[in-house]
This record gives structure tokens, sequence and C-alpha cells, in this order.
């Protein structure tokens, strides 16, 4: 596909394919390919399929079983141009039988078929405008970066969106992951309709449960891309609930359960409410604010990503607003700078949000590197419900 960024796993990929005829390349196995990149050998097993595929549009099968060998040509011929981009979600629509862990597979094999039609890195030609003016990226620094905003996982909703985010992950197998905090709603302990009738009956057990079997949920059906990936956790204001409520009763200091401890203990760096973590190049807090006042973010409802990067100078991740916006600025002198304020990915509607419900935008981002800096792609909720959603998912609730 002309102009899509090159993500680091075929960019490894890549540099086997041009230096390995396909027959030798079909029967390479993934210690084979750690072996010859030192990339660790879940990497390894990622850059294998893609040489696979290759070695298969050239007719060497290897140990590749018949069957799949005959869909993966049935969905690179009926995709086309497209076949370097095909996703589980094109596979199983093509082919309906398929289970979800092979048609992963099979589109991870597609691509690689579609990387052999393409121009050779060395071979690769550009325009004097399209050059670019600073050399590509080292391919050992993050390639694909994935931002989850604010989730609010709650008692009572369906948990379903976090299956189908699962599914998105394992097919883009991003190299880094942020959540940009207010995963957990906990609303038993919102001071907002405290002592109303809307308010009676919640629990924080079943807060803490909702967002426990959520994050659950994502893992296992990342399907281990998740945990392969560098991943940050940024606490949202919902999160720090909880220590807001001990603070106000210091006798239960050490007895509530943390959203925090709930990530580290599924390997998630964590940054704490309103503290700056880094990752990927970026910074990253659940919101920004003017120093000395930590109550209001810096942004607004217009323009807030050019706000933060006027205010930052730096390249910044934030959510809270549940708006989405992107921003990238080239500079006189320097590489560009980005800012991204998130959106949500919270699929309900508030009574507390009024009218702003309408100006949310709910879904994922996905930043893919390029030579000089990031593109930005917006995933909306109905995209990713409809790419990765299966009936009987909406059973998953608390």
């Amino acid at each position: 596909m002309a102009g899509r960024p090159t993500s680091r796993i075929e960019t490894l990929a890549a540099s086997i394919i041009t230096s390995t005829p396909p027959e030798l390349a079909a029967r390479m196995s993934a210690p084979d390919v750690d072996r010859v990149l030192g990339c660790g050998i879940g990497t390894a097993d990622s850059v294998r399929r893609l040489v696979a595929g290759y070695a298969l549009a050239h007719g060497f099968s290897g140990n590749m079983a018949a069957h799949t060998a005959d869909k993966c040509r049935a969905t690179f011929a009926a995709l086309g141009a497209a076949a370097p981009v095909c996703t589980a979600g094109d596979v199983r629509r093509l082919h309906p039988e398929t289970p979800e862990a092979v048609s992963n597979h099979i589109a991870a094999l597609v691509r690689g078929m579609g990387m052999a039609n393409a121009p050779r890195p060395q071979e690769r030609t550009h325009s004097p405008v399209a050059a670019p003016s600073v050399a590509p990226a080292p391919s050992d620094e993050p390639q694909v970066l994935l931002v989850v905003g604010d989730a609010h996982a709650a008692p009572g909703a369906s948990l379903a969106r976090f299956v189908a985010l699962g599914r998105l992950t394992a097919d883009l197998a991003p190299d880094a992951v942020v959540q940009i905090g207010d995963f957990y709603d906990l609303p038993s302990l919102s001071t907002y309709d405290k002592g109303r009738a809307t308010a009676e009956g919640r629990r924080f057990t079943d807060d803490m449960r909702a967002g426990d079997v959520a994050l659950d949920l994502w893992h296992e059906h990342a399907a281990g891309a998740l945990d392969r990936a560098d991943r940050l956790f940024t606490e949202g204001n919902h999160e720090e609930r909880g220590a807001r409520f001990v603070n106000d009763n210091p006798a239960l200091i050490g007895t509530l359960a943390e959203p925090v401890a709930s990530f580290q203990q599924r390997g998630w760096r964590v940054t704490r409410f309103l503290e700056a973590g880094e990752i990927a190049g970026f910074f990253a807090s659940h919101y920004w604010h003017p120093k000395g006042n930590t109550k209001s973010g810096i942004g607004g409802t217009v323009y807030p990503a050019r706000a933060l990067r006027l205010a930052l100078n730096a390249n910044n991740l934030s959510g809270h607003t549940h708006a989405m916006s992107w921003e990238q600025w080239r500079p006189p002198i320097g590489k560009p700078i980005h800012s991204l304020v998130t959106g949500c990915f919270d699929d309900a509607s508030h009574g507390w949000a009024k009218r702003d419900n309408a100006r949310y935008a709910v879904g994922v981002n996905v930043l893919r590197r390029y030579a000089e800096g990031w593109t930005h792609e917006w995933i909306p909720m109905p995209v990713v419900l409809d790419r990765y959603g299966r009936p009987g998912d909406d059973k998953h609730r608390v």
C-alpha cells in the first residue's frame, strides 16, 4: 500500500527476505529467525510468519499444512492490493469457519505474501519531494504504539468491548501500549451523587471486580501480544478516588484494593495520578495541569492537542476529557513534536456529562513511527466492534 508506514516486524522480516532465497525462508523456524536477528523469540515468531508468507508467494510452502496454504492463497487473491494490510477480520469474512487463532496466523502469512510483491528496500525510490529528511528510526525503537483512553469499566455494563480490544491488540501486535487512566470507573466512591437514590446498592468490591475482569479479558484475547509489549498505565482521577476516600477515612489505610496494583500484577509499569510516565519517546499523564493547579487541565475543548503542544513543547499523551485531538508540529529546527488527547473507550452515555456526551470520541489510537516522527490512526468504536466483536461477547459483565 503506497505510503503506508512500515512496522518494526515488517522491517525485520524485510531484512531476511532481501538476503534469503524463498526456498530456504520457507523452512525457517522462530529460533532460526532469533539467531539471525537476535530479536527475542516472541518477535521472531511474528517475523517468521511474514517470512513464511513471502516464501509461499514464491511457491515454497515448507512444512505448512496444505489447507492453510490454500486458504492463504485464496485470501491473497481476494484482497489483491490490500493483502499487505490483511487482518484476522478479513480472513474470517472470507472464511467464516476459520477459528480466531488460525485467522490471526493466516492474516500474518497473507501480509507476508504481500511483501513478496513490494519493491525490496534497496530498490525503493522516492521523489525529491517525498524523500525523508532524516534517517529511518532504529529498528530497536518502538514502531507501533497503541493508546487506549478512559475506559470506565463498571458493574452492570457490558465488557464486550474489552474482548474486541484484545483481538485488535493481537492483530496489531504493538511494540508499546498506553492505557491513559480511568480504566476502572469505581462508581461506589463517586462524590457526584453520594447520598442520592442513583448511588443506592453500589459496592466497591463489584467495582474492582468489573475492572479486573475487563483487564483480564484484554490480556486473554490479546493472545500474548499485550504481554510482549512495553506497557504503561497512568492512573486517572477515577482510580484515585480510592486514595481520596482513604485519606478522608484513615482507619481504612491498607484495607482497600488498588487498581494500580492490579495493573502492576499483570506486568504494567504504572504512573501515579498527574505524574508523568515515559514510553516510546512520549510523556504521558492522565491530564496535564498548570503549575500549582491540579484540579483543571491544560487544553480546554478547542484544539486541546495544540494547547498541550505549546505548553509542554514535547511529545505528549493525555486523556480525561473523552475528546480526541491530534497534532503534529514541525519546528524550523529539530524533530516534529506530537500531541495526542486520546478520546475514550467507554461506550456508555453518562448523566453527569450532559451535553458533553455528544462531543466524546469513542475508539482507540494507533501511532506508527516513520522516518520523521509518528502518524496517527483513529479507530472508532463501531469499527473496533464490527471487525473484532463476536456474537456472545456481551455475556461478559459483572
